[in-house]
């Protein structure tokens, strides 16, 4: 996500400031369609570790997972070039997944 939004900010903000709505088109429905089908297979078979009874609903853990992403491309990865800030953009959406899955039990606490 960060690497996209970096290697083609013309596409990233064409996606997200056009003020087209993806239902606008056939076509525009049909790839949003497929974007949101994988990421929702991806957090499916992440869920999967987990006992059936300890799942949230994948469809919001995916959002979750979208936000923090999103989030961290507006405020940092976008940011006016020479501009500082104190992590990565990369340090900080790994990290803020990782204690989300933490949070979550799908991964370990760092020992």
């Amino acid at each position: 996500y960060l690497a996209f939004a970096r290697k083609f900010p013309g596409h990233y903000m064409a996606m997200f400031e056009s003020g087209i709505a993806p239902g606008q088109t056939p076509e525009l429905q049909a790839a949003a369609s497929r974007a949101e089908a994988a990421m929702q297979r991806a957090t499916e078979a992440l869920l999967r570790t987990l006992p059936e009874g300890r799942r949230p609903p994948a469809a919001m853990v995916a959002a979750h997972v979208w936000a923090m992403s999103h989030g961290v491309v507006e405020l940092h990865a976008r940011a006016t070039p020479g501009a500082r800030a104190p992590y990565s953009s990369e340090d900080l959406l790994e990290s803020g997944i990782g204690i989300y899955l933490r949070g979550l039990g799908l991964i370990a606490p760092d020992r």
